[in-house]
């Protein structure tokens, strides 16, 4: 009676009082297995649906929940949702078809959807955005999930937020570590390298690095095996074992997108500086309307092949602008040097960078280690817009910088006619004709990144890739895997209590699960407390089991189970009456959600992740 009481309560103090009718906390239990993360990009936005076995185990600490998805269960949306900010009240354009998606995958749970969790999480499109802005967005957001007419998922204030490109606080991980986490966990290398005690892993060879590039930020991580990690440094926990020191850094308007908007402001800057003595004094003799309707000024990208022009409205002075390429079209070696301009790589002997970390410095004079060297463990995955520019070059899995250069000088200098030629060739051609614009700038700049701004040598390898082991990478899977393993579990201990004990104490001992581990992951940080918990409730079970105290406790309660415990449907008469359910996080075990006897939605329906963990890209 008492933690129904308390649970509503603190759902009353923590809930905001105007705006959506959030979730009640009640239902979510130890019996949910499925959930859904909106991925809101720059560019568009996807719904992942993920499935799970239910949180109810038979060890202490609880092993690892592996979300298990397939390609079928993604679908993207475009435009993204910040480009609904001038007219909020159409953001059900965005979110509807979404939620339609996920309603029409778990059709036959429809009894359950109240209980199956939603999150939101956006990225730098929306991260970019003002405050005042952002937060309207935010708003608007959770009054569309947390309305049961509208979304009937699980939502709450919290589960729609803008993340970080990577953590400082250490609460949550982020798009840069959940990008390196779900790779590497993904090729099956990450939990086994994590196993057995001590403080941090020092050996990581077979781990590989992670480059994101989305359409608004850019982010690399990678582990370091000397621990030689000045700044940027995220410790990942793997369960109750090692941790590892990864360093990860996300560059805000550093996307494609954002970068490529960037680089005409700067054109368009300098064409505007240049012209502004003849202007003014024009305007100083001019009748007030002559001009309105005068054509936008032209102004030369060496980035733009031949055959294209884009219209750009200047951020700086809101004028009308006519991006237009060379008289010769695309030139590889001036686009380079626009899209060098766009990095401020620190190298200059004055930067503080420099002066602090001299010889480790990145972009825009951000502190960055020597990348790692030999092996697997100096190895890099490219995804997202680098697997799109390495799709549409055709080059090989494993690309070195120096032949990206190689391809796109022979990009650049096709015209508009020669690409679309070339592009309808292609298996996978792209489907948006004017995006072809875009190649040129994109083949520098990504060999600028990666050279000038990390530091990639000219013959380095780096691998691109959509999926790893069948499964699409994306950090929206590091991400669920983190928000799995903070549900509600129950605990449902074998029928003999000193088994139950040792077990636990065992599982202790050795530092992690004793249940199968190939696999799994998870960033939630476990203390050896909760196995000696386990191992006295045993015993304390046992002792009022064998003096029949038991049953009086019960009838006293009036047959309500005790705080931390609920009744289990269906139990045999060698099982335990009462299971304990908690929820794992950052500082053990806290007792939350209540078995109801709701019908578990676990089964066959997907193939787990933890099945095809050991397949190598």
């Amino acid at each position: 009676m008492l933690r129904p009481l308390l649970l509503s309560l603190l759902h009353a103090l923590l809930t905001p009082c105007e705006g959506a009718e959030y979730s009640d906390p009640s239902l979510l239990d130890s019996t949910v297995a499925h959930g859904m993360i909106i991925d809101a990009g720059s560019s568009g936005s996807r719904m992942h649906v993920y499935q799970w076995e239910p949180r109810m185990f038979t060890t202490l600490p609880p092993p690892i929940s592996i979300p298990g998805s397939t390609n079928q269960w993604t679908h993207r949306m475009e435009p993204g949702i910040s480009s609904y900010i001038t007219h909020l009240e159409d953001i059900a354009e965005a979110l509807s078809p979404l939620v339609d998606f996920a309603k029409d995958i778990l059709k036959d749970y429809e009894e359950d959807w109240e209980r199956f969790p939603i999150y939101l999480k956006a990225t730098a499109g929306v991260r970019q955005l003002p405050y005042g802005d952002r937060e309207a967005l935010l708003s608007a957001v959770r009054d569309f999930l947390g309305n049961p007419e509208t979304c009937p998922f699980y939502f709450q204030f919290d589960h729609a937020r803008v993340i970080s490109g990577e953590e400082r606080l250490r609460a949550f991980l982020q798009e840069g570590i959940y990008g390196w986490a779900a790779v590497n966990f993904l090729r099956g290398e990450l939990l086994a390298l994590s196993e057995g005690v001590g403080t941090a892993v020092s050996s990581g060879n077979m781990t590989v690095g992670t480059l994101d590039l989305g359409g608004a930020s850019t982010q690399i991580s990678f582990f370091k095996s000397d621990q030689d990690i000045l700044a940027n440094l995220f410790k990942l926990q793997i369960g109750a074992e090692k941790h590892w020191n990864v360093y990860t850094h996300s560059f805000l308007q550093f996307g494609l997108n954002s970068a490529r908007a960037r680089m005409h402001t700067k054109v368009v800057h300098a064409v505007a500086a240049a012209a502004a003595p003849a202007a003014a004094a024009a305007a100083a003799g001019a009748d007030a309307d002559e001009g309105v309707n005068a054509p936008p000024v032209e102004v030369v990208d060496a980035c733009l092949p031949k055959g294209f022009n884009e219209s750009f409205v200047s951020p700086e002075d809101g004028k009308e602008y006519l991006i237009v390429p060379a008289d010769g079209g695309a030139d590889f070696d001036a686009c380079d040097r626009q899209t060098a301009e766009l990095l401020e790589a620190s190298s200059s002997s004055g930067s503080f960078c420099q002066f602090a970390f001299p010889g480790q410095c990145s972009v825009l004079g951000v502190y960055q280690p020597e990348l790692p060297q030999g092996g697997e463990h100096g190895r890099f995955y490219g995804f997202s817009g680098y697997y799109k520019l390495w799709q549409f070059l055709d080059l090989d899995e494993s690309t070195t910088v120096a032949e990206i250069v190689g391809e796109g000088k022979r990009v650049c200098g096709m015209s508009r006619e020669e690409l679309s030629a070339y592009n309808s060739l292609r298996k996978g051609r792209e489907h948006n004709v004017p995006y072809l614009a875009k190649y040129c700038f994109m083949s520098s700049y990504v060999t600028t990144l990666l050279g000038g701004g990390y530091g990639f040598p000219a013959e380095e390898h780096i691998h691109f890739v959509d999926e790893v082991g069948g499964y699409k990478v994306d950090w929206s899977l590091g991400s669920m895997l983190y928000e799995i393993n903070a549900l509600p579990w129950s605990y449902v201990p074998p029928a003999d209590p000193a088994a139950a004990a040792q077990t636990s104490a065992a599982a202790a001992q050795e530092g992690r699960p004793s249940a199968a581990r190939e696999g799994r992951c998870t960033t939630i940080v476990w203390a050896s407390v909760a196995a000696a918990f386990a191992a006295v409730a045993a015993i304390v079970y046992g002792f009022l089991e064998r003096t029949g105290r038991l049953n009086s406790i019960h009838h006293r309660a009036g047959g309500a189970p005790p705080p931390y415990f609920a009744a289990r449907a269906g139990t045999s008469e060698e099982a335990s009456p009462w299971r304990m359910t908690g929820a794992v996080g950052s500082g053990g075990v806290i007792g939350t959600g209540r078995d109801r006897g709701r019908r578990t939605s676990g089964g066959s329906q997907y193939e787990s992740i933890s099945d095809v963990s050991s397949s190598r890209a």
